[in-house]
This record gives structure tokens, C-alpha cells and sequence, in this order.
């Protein structure tokens, strides 16, 4: 700001602070979504409440309700095992299979292998 002298006036407002001031709020109002008509901030709040508990079931509920699902369904398998031990048959094959898995964690034991 110059004055009539032709110096530079020290008592003059300072325009570029109040400038970035006013960019700043402009910029955080539409960022929030608060200019315009009031079903913008409406739709917004909705959007946020959608992506908040989709977000929330894919990586809280659906993992909890997977992980039930796996453990009720192995706690099926120890009934079922009791049932194919009553037939001969599967039950010398189950014997089998439950002999070969207990050598092998043994082997993997003893040689110290990556398998677990």
C-alpha cells in the first residue's frame, strides 16, 4: 500500500493474511460438504455412515462369522470321526491317515522342517 507521498503506508491493512484466511475456510467448507443446499451435507452424511459399516462388516463381522463357521464345522468332524470308527472299514483307513500325519509331525520334529 502506497500512500499519496509516494511511501509505502505501514498502517494499511494487510490483505494476504486475510486472503489465505478466507481460502482456508472456503477450502474446509467444501471439503465438508457445507456450501450448498443442506441435502448435500444430507447426502454426504450418509455416504460416510455407508462406507463406515461397510468397512466394518468386510474386516470385523465377516472374519468373526468365518472364523465361527471353521470351528463349528471342525467340531462336526470330531463327531463325524467317532461315526467312521463304528465301520470297520473307514475306521482301519482313519487309523491309517491319523498314523501317517502323527509320523510325519514327528519327522518334522526331529529334522527341524520348515512344515508345520
Amino acid at each position: 500500500d502506497i500512500n499519496a507521498n509516494g511511501g509505502r503506508d505501514d498502517n494499511a491493512p494487510q490483505m494476504g493474511a486475510e486472503v489465505d484466511e478466507i481460502e482456508v475456510n472456503i477450502a474446509l467448507d467444501e471439503l465438508l460438504g457445507l456450501r450448498g443446499p443442506i441435502l448435500g451435507v444430507v447426502r454426504n452424511l450418509i455416504w460416510l455412515l455407508v462406507f463406515n459399516t461397510a468397512y466394518v462388516g468386510v474386516f470385523a463381522f465377516a472374519p468373526s462369522k468365518l472364523g465361527d463357521a471353521i470351528y463349528h464345522l471342525f467340531g462336526e468332524f470330531a463327531k463325524i470321526e467317532e461315526a467312521v470308527y463304528r465301520i470297520p472299514v473307514l475306521g482301519y483307513i482313519a487309523e491309517g491317515i491319523k498314523a501317517t500325519s502323527s509320523r510325519l509331525v514327528e519327522r518334522n520334529k526331529e529334522g527341524d522342517l520348515v512344515y508345520k
